[in-house]
């Protein structure tokens, strides 16, 4: 049986410090309109976040709209345990483009580098037909006006997470741009990294 569901959960929150309280067009460690920061406060204050659920009799995967559209935890009910590294905090770092990147879950990446919205609110909405449910994340791109849409989906009596992405150019102009998706996984002694013995792009 597919489930939806919808709750928020309290996580000790750093804040991002703007660079400046003054509207940049042109700063070399700026991407504008959107905000970018300076710093991460090094207190951590409780926040509430959306968290969207979905889950079948394997899997239960929880998507934080508010955190990019990220999958923050994949749940693995067979084996009673998490799948991916599901961050305790939410503490911004200074990584490109805003110098506001978080670690944990699966981070979806659309137009360039990690998105600019890893931290912001994006469009989410959730459905089913028959034995399939999902969830859908994405959000129009500010500057380029393209838009990127996510799905997230489960189907009885299968213990596989489906995602199935969309790109969407209605500006009538050329614009480049990059589409990635970053899985975090837990470190343990028995973790093995696996990739090609030559040179990849």
């Amino acid at each position: 049986m597919i489930r939806i569901s919808e709750a928020t959960r309290t996580i000790p929150f750093h804040r991002p410090v703007p660079l400046t309280s003054l509207p940049l067009i042109y700063h070399r460690e700026h991407l504008f309109p959107y905000a970018s920061y300076g710093d991460t406060e090094p207190t951590p204050v409780p926040r509430a976040f959306r968290l969207v659920a979905l889950e079948n009799d394997f899997l239960r995967i929880e998507v934080a709209p508010e955190l990019g559209g990220r999958v923050h935890s994949l749940f693995d009910k067979r084996i009673g345990r998490e799948i991916l590294f599901s961050n305790p905090v939410v503490k911004p770092v200074r990584i490109l483009p805003i110098w506001g990147f978080i670690s944990g879950g699966i981070e979806f990446n659309f137009p360039i580098a990690h998105s600019p919205t890893s931290i912001a609110e994006v469009g989410c909405a959730t459905g089913q037909a028959g034995d399939y449910g999902f969830i859908r994340v994405g959000e129009r791109e500010v500057r380029t006006g393209m838009e990127w849409v996510v799905e997230l989906g489960l189907a009885e009596g299968c213990a596989a997470l489906v995602q199935r992405t969309a790109f969407r150019n209605g500006t009538g102009a050329d614009h480049p741009w990059m589409s990635w998706t970053i899985c975090a996984v837990r470190s343990t002694e028995g973790t093995e990294f696996v990739h090609p013995p030559h040179r990849v792009l």
